[in-house]
């Protein structure tokens, strides 16, 4: 299934339910100005975000809550560019973080992804079902009726 519009005249939180309720597994890609959203869906569930907003990056809300130092992180996106791996699994393999510290962050990087994202006047979605690759990916699923 692939699907796209605006959120003027698709509701977001409709949206949300259908994929749920079909239990789909793909990409949902939101954007407004110079802002983007990616979701990856499993089974309706939102498993990962990502957002252009440097505010909302995992690395940055770990220093912002006090888990890690500035100049960890610094650190720690060298190195996790060098491997080209994620963030989050350079700080676990450094011990600067748990995993489970991980997975609580990552959860706390999509809800606050996707309230963002209800907060938006305009802007458009795409929907792609995808076989996602989620061996990479440490975190947990956010289910969407939640909201």
């Amino acid at each position: 299934m692939s699907i796209q519009g605006s959120l003027e005249t698709f509701d977001l939180s409709n949206l949300l339910q259908m994929i749920k309720y079909e239990r789909k597994s793909g990409r949902l890609t939101i954007s407004s100005g110079d802002n983007q959203v990616q979701f990856l869906m499993q089974d309706g569930d939102i498993v990962f975000a990502t957002e252009s907003r440097k505010t909302n990056r995992i690395g940055q809300l770990l220093v912002n809550n006090g888990v890690i130092s500035s100049k960890i992180l610094d650190e720690a996106l060298v190195l996790s560019r060098e491997k080209k791996q994620g963030i989050g699994k350079t700080l676990v393999d450094l011990g600067k973080i748990t995993v489970a510290e991980l997975n609580a962050f990552l959860l706390k990087q999509a809800e606050n992804s996707i309230y963002n994202v209800f907060l938006w006047e305009s802007g458009k979605f795409i929907y792609k079902d995808e076989d996602l690759d989620l061996k990479k990916i440490v975190g947990s699923a956010f289910n969407t009726m939640n909201i």
